[in-house]
């Protein structure tokens, strides 16, 4: 058995010195190998350095793209608010067109019905006759500027109904402007 383990030891000798590399080249092989991993490791610290300069960056963009997001979304939301204003102005407006509409209305039949009893009374004798049945002449000149400042009234209730309607559409114009232009 001693014999076996002998030549089984030679074998193995004699295999391994055939197939072995010489030790000058194993070191020179080791240090060629230690280089090229040292070279490398420094591309890969450059390469690293890269990146990690670039996810900075990156991060500085995502958060500036985040903080512009926000700041987009504001501004839609203050535009936002903005058009309900000018709706809300709107609905005040048309609910002011409404009444100025029901007034005007108003006006008109007053009107209407103060021309139909001077046209139907349209005798000077009426007039005249207010006039002179007063008791005195200073009652005369009371009645007589009335009559006038009557008729100023009615004449200045017709410019009125006149620039109420052009008032309500103007406002009105001005309002829908406003919307579209904020839409």
């Amino acid at each position: 058995m001693r014999r076996k383990i002998v030549f089984v030891l030679f074998f193995a000798s004699i295999i391994s010195s055939v197939f072995a590399q010489p030790p000058g080249q194993d070191k020179t092989q080791l240090e060629k190998e230690r280089q090229e991993i040292q070279r490398e490791l420094k591309e890969m610290q450059v390469a690293y350095d890269k990146l990690k300069g670039q996810s900075k960056q990156i991060l500085a963009q995502k958060t500036i793209l985040e903080k512009k997001m926000n700041l987009q979304e504001q501004y839609i939301g203050s535009i936002s608010k903005e058009i309900r204003s000018i709706e809300d102005d709107i609905y005040l407006s048309e609910l002011e067109i409404y009444r100025l509409s029901r007034q005007v209305d108003t006006l008109k039949s007053e009107y209407a019905r103060s021309v139909v009893y001077a046209y139907k009374n349209r005798s000077n004798y009426d007039y005249l006759n207010f006039v002179f049945s007063a008791n005195n002449f200073n009652d005369a000149l009371k009645r007589i500027s009335y009559l006038k400042s009557y008729k100023e009234y009615r004449e200045k209730q017709v410019s009125t109904i006149k620039e109420t309607q052009q008032l309500i559409a103007r406002r009105k114009q001005q309002q829908i402007g406003r919307k579209e232009q904020k839409m």
